[in-house]
C-alpha cells in the first residue's frame, strides 16, 4: 500500500514557477531572449523525444509588484526556441498596454515537463495553432483602455455631436468619449484626441492619417504605425548617445543581391503580390505565383539559402513599400525579424534563420531615384518598362491592355502609345 502511495506522488505531472530578477528595466525582446535562452539551456535541452512542454509566460511589475500574464498556456517542443521568441515579442507588440513601458522587477516562466503517451488526443503545438489574425483587431489597449483604430472619424465610435466637420464627441461606452479634433499640416489630416472618461480627461494623443488604410498614432512616448490588416510597428522615444565614428571597411564585399517584388491590384483595390526575384553574379532568380503565401515561401527558400549567408540583399523602395508584405509571412515561416528604423523609414532587417543571417537594405536610400530613371542614368540595357498594375489576370492573353489598367499617375499616355506601338510592330513581325 505504502508503495503504491509513492508511486502516485513520483508519477504525478511536475509543474515549476522559475522567476529570473531584472532589476528594474523596461522589458525588451533582449530581456526576453536571454531569460528564454537561459531557461532552455537549463531545464527544457535535456528532455527527452517522447516528452513536450507546457509554458507560460507572466512578468512582475516593479511598481505595483503585480503579476502581468503575457501568454495562455501552449503546448510547444524542445524545438520550438525560436518560435517562441517571435511569438511573444509579437503578442507583446499587439497588447502594448501601459504597463509594458514601466519597468518590471522580474520574468516568470512556469512550465511543466509531459509525456506523450499519456495524451488522449494527437498531440498539437497549440503556439503554432495560436496564429494573430490581424485583421480582426481594430484596437489598441493604453492604460487599460481599449482604443478604437480607425483612419475614418465614423469609425472611432458613435457620432454624439460635431461642430463644422472639425470638431467631433465620439461615445465609446457608457463612461467613455473621444473629443476629436481634426488639423492639417505638412500634406496630411491628424486627428488630435483627448481620452474622456467619468467626464475626466484621462490623455491625450494624435492619429496621422497616412491614407485610407494607414495610420501613425502617437501616445505617449509610442509610436505605432498601423496597416489595416497588418502587423502594427511600434517605436519608443528614448534618449540616445551620440554614434560613434567608425573606420572605413577597406575591404570591398561582393557578397551583395538585388531584389524586388512586383504587384497588381485586385477588385477590392488591394495590392497583391504575383512575382518575387532577385539577381547574383550575373544569375536570375524568379518565382512566380497567384497564392501569396506559396510565392514568399518558395522565394524565401531560395533567397535565405546556406549559400548567401551574410549576404547585404537590396530591395529598392523596401522601407516604403516591400516590406509591407515581407513581416508577415518572415514571422509565419519562422524567420526571425530584427529592424533598424530611423525617422520611420527601415534602415535595415537582420534576418535570422538558424546560424545564417541576412541582411536586408534599400537601395533607394542610397539612389534617389526611380528603377526607370536610373536605368536611363546608368545607360542600362535593360530599361524598367511599364506594367497593367490593374489588370488581375495574370493568364491575359491577348491585345495590348487598354491605358485605364496602367496607373496614370506612374505612366504617361505618350509614354504607353510608345510602348504600345512599340508592342504592335513586335508581334506583327
Amino acid at each position: 500500500m505504502l508503495s503504491k502511495f509513492k508511486s502516485f506522488f513520483k508519477d504525478k505531472p511536475h509543474w515549476s514557477n522559475l522567476e529570473y530578477k531584472v532589476n528594474e528595466q523596461v522589458i525588451t525582446n533582449k530581456l526576453i531572449n536571454k531569460a528564454l535562452n537561459r531557461f532552455w539551456k537549463e531545464n527544457i535541452e535535456s528532455i527527452k523525444d517522447d516528452q513536450y512542454l507546457m509554458i507560460l509566460f507572466r512578468i512582475r511589475i516593479a511598481q505595483s509588484n503585480d503579476i502581468k500574464t503575457v501568454t495562455k498556456m501552449h503546448k510547444i517542443t524542445k524545438n520550438d526556441l525560436e518560435l517562441l521568441k517571435s511569438y511573444i515579442s509579437l503578442k507583446l507588440g499587439i497588447a502594448h498596454d501601459a504597463y509594458f513601458e514601466l519597468p518590471i522587477n522580474s520574468i516568470i516562466i512556469s512550465y511543466g515537463i509531459r509525456e506523450y503517451k499519456y495524451l488522449k488526443n494527437p498531440f498539437i503545438n497549440t503556439l503554432r495553432e495560436d496564429e494573430v489574425d490581424m485583421s480582426k483587431i481594430n484596437t489598441h489597449t493604453w492604460y487599460r483602455h481599449k482604443i478604437p483604430i480607425a483612419v475614418n472619424i465614423s469609425d472611432y465610435g458613435y457620432i454624439l455631436s460635431s461642430v463644422e466637420n472639425i470638431q467631433y464627441l465620439i461615445k465609446i461606452d457608457s463612461k467613455t468619449v473621444l473629443n476629436i479634433r481634426i488639423e492639417f499640416r505638412e500634406g496630411f489630416k491628424y486627428h488630435l484626441i483627448d481620452f474622456i472618461k467619468n467626464s475626466k480627461k484621462l490623455y491625450s494623443f494624435e492619429d496621422k492619417i497616412i491614407d485610407r488604410d494607414r495610420l501613425v498614432r502617437t501616445i505617449g512616448q509610442t509610436i505605432i504605425d498601423y496597416t489595416i490588416g497588418g502587423y502594427p510597428i511600434y517605436r519608443v522615444v528614448k534618449k540616445t548617445r551620440k554614434i560613434d565614428k567608425i573606420k572605413k571597411d577597406r575591404k570591398l564585399t561582393q557578397n551583395i543581391i538585388t531584389a524586388d517584388i512586383e504587384t497588381y491590384i485586385d477588385k477590392d483595390n488591394k495590392m497583391v503580390p504575383y512575382l518575387a526575384c532577385f539577381y547574383e553574379s550575373s544569375k536570375y532568380f524568379y518565382e512566380f505565383n497567384k497564392n501569396p503565401e506559396e510565392l514568399f515561401q518558395k522565394f524565401f527558400a531560395k533567397l535565405f539559402s546556406r549559400k548567401y549567408n551574410k549576404y547585404q540583399i537590396y530591395f529598392h523602395n523596401l522601407s516604403g513599400f516591400d516590406n509591407i508584405f515581407f513581416f508577415k509571412y518572415l514571422l509565419k515561416f519562422g524567420y526571425k525579424v530584427e529592424p533598424i528604423i530611423h525617422n520611420g523609414k527601415f534602415i535595415m532587417i537582420t534576418i535570422k534563420k538558424g546560424k545564417y543571417i541576412y541582411q536586408l537594405k534599400d537601395s533607394y536610400l542610397l539612389l534617389l531615384q526611380s528603377l526607370e530613371k536610373l536605368g536611363e542614368s546608368f545607360n542600362a540595357d535593360n530599361k524598367k518598362s511599364i506594367f497593367p498594375t490593374y489588370l488581375s489576370d495574370l493568364d491575359y492573353d491577348g491585345p495590348y491592355p487598354d491605358y485605364k489598367l496602367f496607373n496614370a499617375n506612374r505612366v504617361k499616355e505618350e509614354d504607353y502609345l510608345s510602348y504600345k506601338k512599340a508592342y504592335n510592330l513586335e508581334n506583327t513581325n
